[in-house]
């Protein structure tokens, strides 16, 4: 008798969800600490850490060190060829943290980020893919003095340039 291969042990799922402040393109760029556009070089595996959430109670958050090349920085004090941040989920050899209405990154992955002082993005919205070149952000996410920008995919290089005529105009 052949034996049928043993199936991979079963990952326990943990799906988190979060209120999600509303965060719109002049929010972004307000708020943000630093804004780059880069290429995801390195990923940690996910990390407990406890924080006191708003009732008192502990609330263990999981998260992912993702190191990111810039290729392009439009704000913050970095002057390194690299940033830090941290993104809220992951998955472990046993785990699989899910935070509802956000998307991981995976190594290679290009990325324009509007993150706070934490190191994380200020919101869902405020992680945006990028692919060949081109970003698709959602509504309130879109420069409003450029008409093509309001609905279908942007360069993203001229979608940078409209940031930093806000960031020009703080």
């Amino acid at each position: 008798k052949t034996k049928a291969p043993a199936e991979p042990p079963k990952k326990i799922v943990h799906t988190i969800s979060y209120s999600w402040p509303y965060v719109d393109l002049d929010t972004a760029v307000e708020e943000a600490t630093y804004i780059v556009y880069g290429r995801v070089t390195d990923i940690s595996k996910p990390q407990l850490h406890e924080v006191i959430a708003s009732d008192g109670e502990p609330f263990r958050e999981y998260h992912r060190h993702v190191t990111v090349e810039v290729i392009s920085q439009l704000k913050g004090e970095n002057t390194d060829s690299t940033v830090l941040f941290r993104e809220r989920a992951g998955e472990s050899d046993d785990e699989i943290y899910i935070v509802e209405g956000c998307k991981n990154v995976a190594l290679d992955d290009e990325i324009l980020l509007f993150a706070s002082e934490h190191g994380t993005y200020l919101s869902p919205a405020t992680l945006i893919p990028v692919v060949d070149g081109v970003i698709d952000p959602i509504e309130q996410m879109r420069p409003e003095n450029i008409s093509s920008m309001r609905s279908g995919e942007i360069n993203v290089f001229d979608y940078l340039d409209a940031v930093e005529n806000k960031l020009g105009t703080e």
